[in-house]
């Protein structure tokens, strides 16, 4: 009797064990107790802190700590690592300005501030302490002027790009960024937004296969998208990538550019603008030559296939015409919506005295289909039916044009992959807008730098969250906010020890293939 109350004595006595989770070590207190419902021995375990230096530690009892920011910078340094951002830079500007350069680029994924909150933002970050930055707003100035002044920029490119010795897929556009600011490269120009104000043109190229911008260039806001591509195919080619498929908008179809790319023998995709006249038969004519025999099948939706030839000045070039049925749909009814808004709005004005015809046509999107006139103080619109009938008959037509073995398939895919660039032109049209007033072009120009940085980091990021299925449950924003709530303490005797994981960061950790420390 005697051994038995021994034995259960033991039995009953509390250990302390030691539970291995996603690679850290954390401290249990095991203790046993006889149920007599259950008839038998029961094991209680009880959360004791995790393994600091052997000794168990309660993160949230250390209240008199001071805790950092520290999750959401996990996946931004994974990304910067991947990318080789940081080694790059290193080789031309000093350590302390490689820190502040991407403080201020993963700012800008995180959440963008003024320049002049970014210091204090990044001292209550846990990355501050390895990595020392000079935030205050005047050095943030003068840095960015020595990017411009160092042309950090053609460096970084130069070997970032990664692209020498490949035959990449480069998806190129150009977009325009408005602003009241004063500075020379802002100049009227057309308007993508429709906006009247002055402009600077940016023109990017994304590597289809990395899905990351690899090359930038600001144009002053009067320069042409068509005669871009010619500086941009040179300066490429200065950096080693002569070989390469362009990817293209039909805002870059000109008889000089596709006889630049031809002459250098580069592959190219490139949607054909109806304003081309060969283009214009086949839309009108598409109709009548695309058969049940065109008839083929792209992902789950049906879309009809010709093979067909366009003209750019005396060159003829492959193309082929497509008639996507569920894209005229929804092209149509956009379409007669804004029609039907528009002519409402305009029988709804009461015109005063001066006001012209043409300032208030001006002010809806499809002024080309109305016929109006003024009566008395009233506008009388009326619909161009000619006009909205040959529209209409384009809608879910196009002729894409090529050069190279591409099949249409191939060919379609290439174009819409375009959706990577047009995206990235998104992320960063507001906030370099809000950067061009009142500064300097060196200035404007390092900002641009950081921005493009921020871009790749996004990009690369979005990658990850593509490749892992964490895009079905989150956006690059809505993630990093989740992975805000991991956070790092500092001890009283200057000791860090990181709070612990909830379940759905340590899920966003282990689909990233990301670590903690």
């Amino acid at each position: 009797m005697l051994i038995f109350n021994d034995c259960l004595y033991r039995q009953l006595q509390s250990r302390i064990r030691k539970k291995v989770i996603n690679g850290i070590e954390y401290f249990y207190e095991s203790s046993y107790y006889y149920s007599p419902v259950k008839k038998r021995m029961m094991e209680h375990s009880r959360y004791v802190g995790k393994n600091v230096d052997g000794r168990p530690v309660r993160v949230r009892e250390l209240l008199p700590g001071y805790a950092f920011s520290y999750g959401e910078f996990v996946p931004l340094l994974r990304v910067i690592d991947n990318l080789g951002i940081r080694n790059i830079m290193m080789k031309h500007v000093s350590e302390s300005e490689v820190n502040s350069i991407l403080a201020v680029a993963m700012n800008r994924v995180i959440r963008r501030l003024p320049l002049s909150n970014i210091r204090s933002w990044y001292e209550d970050s846990y990355v501050s302490i390895d990595h020392k930055a000079s935030l205050s707003s005047q050095n943030l100035s003068s840095l960015m002027e020595k990017i411009d002044r160092i042309d950090l920029r053609w460096k970084f490119l130069s070997e970032f790009s990664g692209l020498s010795g490949r035959n990449p897929t480069l998806l190129y556009d150009i977009t325009s960024i408005s602003s009241y600011g004063k500075m020379p490269f802002l100049e009227y120009g057309y308007s993508r937004d429709n906006t009247e104000e002055p402009q600077v043109n940016l023109s990017m190229a994304v590597d289809s296969e990395r899905n990351v911008p690899v090359f930038y260039e600001v144009y002053p806001g009067s320069i042409v998208d068509v005669s871009t591509l010619h500086n941009t195919v040179d300066l490429l080619s200065d950096m080693g990538i002569r070989e390469c498929t362009w990817v293209l908008d039909r805002c870059f179809f000109s008889s000089q550019n596709v006889d630049d790319l031809v002459e250098r023998r580069m592959k190219f995709v490139m949607a054909v603008p109806a304003s081309n006249s060969s283009c214009s038969i086949l839309l009108s004519r598409a109709h009548s030559m695309l058969g049940i025999n065109d008839l083929h099948l792209y992902g789950r939706r049906s879309i009809f296939v010709k093979g067909v030839a366009v003209d750019a000045g005396t060159r003829k070039l492959r193309a082929y015409l497509f008639h996507d049925q569920e894209r005229e749909s929804l092209e149509k009814e956009k379409f007669l919506v804004r029609l039907q808004s528009d002519m409402e709005y305009l029988q709804s004005l009461r015109i005063y005295s001066g006001t012209s015809l043409e300032s208030i046509l001006s002010r809806v999107t499809t002024a080309r289909f109305i016929r109006a006139r003024m009566s008395g103080d009233r506008v009388v619109a009326l619909p161009r039916k000619n006009a909205i009938a040959r529209h209409i008959n384009r809608m879910g037509r196009f002729v894409i044009a090529y050069q190279g073995e591409f099949d249409w398939n191939t060919v379609l895919s290439m174009y819409r992959s375009r959706d990577a660039v047009e995206k990235s032109f998104d992320y960063l049209k507001n906030d370099i807008g809000g950067d061009l007033r009142g500064k300097s072009i060196s200035t404007v120009r390092g900002s641009i730098f950081i921005d493009f940085v921020s871009l790749a980091i996004r990009m690369h990021l979005m990658s990850m969250m593509n490749e892992s299925g964490l895009w079905k449950t989150y956006s690059v924003d809505s993630m990093l906010i989740e992975m805000q709530k991991i956070r790092k303490v500092r001890l009283s005797d200057n000791r860090f020890v990181t709070t612990e994981i909830t379940k759905r960061c340590r899920k966003i950790i282990e689909e990233l293939g990301l670590t903690t420390a």
